[in-house]
C-alpha cells in the first residue's frame, strides 16, 4: 500500500501495524514520513523525534537536519 497523502499518512501512522513494523527496520524514509505526518497533525514533539531517529539512523540528511531545526524554532 503507497500512501500518497499527508492525512492518510498521519492515519496510518498511528492506526496501522505495519507502519510500525517498517520503523523498527530502522527505515530512515519511514521516520521521516511519520516525522512530517505528526507535524501537519501539530503533534510537534512526536515529530521532532521521528527526525531526531533518522538523524541518527542517517546524520547528513538534509531533510531531518531542515526538519529538526525547524521544529526546535517552534518548540521554542
Amino acid at each position: 500500500m503507497v500512501l500518497t497523502s499527508l492525512p492518510s499518512c498521519a492515519v496510518m501512522a498511528t492506526s496501522n501495524p505495519y507502519c510500525e513494523y517498517r520503523l523498527l527496520l530502522q527505515n530512515v524514509k519511514a521516520y521521516l514520513r511519520r516525522g512530517f505526518a505528526r507535524e501537519v497533525t501539530l503533534n510537534y514533539k512526536e515529530a521532532l523525534q521521528d527526525f531526531r531517529h533518522a538523524l541518527a539512523l542517517e546524520p547528513q540528511n538534509k531533510t531531518a537536519l531542515a526538519a529538526e531545526r525547524r521544529l526546535q524554532k517552534l518548540l521554542k
